[in-house]
């Protein structure tokens, strides 16, 4: 955590020199590719101290740190099966420990939505496609849900920083030791990407591939007004 917060700091500091910044970045690039399992319960405090970077209110931040900034969120996506970026609509999601998916919007450098609804730690993330939608697995609680990410326009995106879990399924248990905890290297196994006609295919911790035609996602019951 302390190197995190250093580096959190350094990576801000252009008037140094653009340079001295941008190692700053390639160090928390680094410490992804060597030490994921440490970084792994920080996620999103490491995607925080990367967007800061990309601040619109110092434009010359932003424009000096982009390069660094996209390399370090790349290496994120490529090592953590619980984080995913859209390119179009630029929309970078982290799935938490404690069962939140967060997704931040990289144009503005927020949060833009909070999604609720697993009862443990989210082990894998996919955007669709086009972006509108979203889908999460966790072991915790042996489910494969479906969210809604597509801008609910301009009054429902000041209004709300929630989202919308549209369909969910239901999974086999797994073994306690493959569900819990971030010890283990069990989370590098899983995948999740979407397949054709808007299914998605999963792999878990125990290396079971689930084909998406075999699935039928339960509909959530919509909130009450």
């Amino acid at each position: 955590i302390s190197l995190l917060h250093v580096m959190s700091k350094a990576a801000r500091r252009v008037d140094i020199s653009v340079a001295y910044a941008s190692s700053a970045l390639f160090v928390l690039q680094a410490f992804v590719q060597r030490c994921a399992g440490k970084v792994l319960p920080l996620l999103t405090r490491f995607a925080e101290a990367v967007l800061r970077c990309l601040e619109p209110s110092d434009p010359a931040l932003r424009r000096h740190s982009l390069m660094a900034v996209t390399s370090a969120l790349h290496e994120m996506v490529q090592t953590f099966p619980m984080v995913d970026f859209h390119q179009s609509s630029q929309k970078f999601a982290v799935g938490t420990s404690d069962g939140l998916i967060v997704v931040y919007d990289l144009r503005t450098a927020t949060k833009w939505r909070i999604l609720e609804g697993h009862a443990g730690a989210v082990a894998a993330i996919a955007f669709s496609d086009d972006g509108n939608r979203l889908c999460s697995y966790s072991a915790v609680d042996c489910t494969v849900r479906l969210w809604q990410t597509a801008a609910a326009g301009f009054f429902g995106g000041l209004m709300s920083s929630g989202g919308r879990c549209l369909k969910q399924q239901e999974l086999p248990p797994l073994p306690p030791s493959q569900a819990t905890g971030n010890q283990s290297s069990a989370w590098r196994t899983v995948s999740l990407k979407w397949a054709e006609r808007g299914g998605v295919k999963l792999v878990r911790e125990n290396g079971d591939a689930l084909h998406p035609t075999r699935w039928c996602f339960r509909a959530m019951p919509s909130s009450p007004k």
